[in-house]
């Protein structure tokens, strides 16, 4: 028989740390999608 697997420990999150965490993620997605704009519009413009 073998034991359950182990769940680590996750310390508990505020809302207010959750929404920062969002913000910050939408922040860099955001950057990223503006970077891959750009790329596309400098190759579309060499075709």
């Amino acid at each position: 028989m073998y034991a359950a697997p182990y769940a680590p420990y996750a310390p508990e999150v505020t809302r207010e740390q959750e929404i920062e965490a969002l913000r910050g993620q939408a922040e860099f997605f955001k950057q990223a999608l503006d970077n891959i704009s750009k790329c596309l519009e400098e190759l579309e413009k060499e075709s």
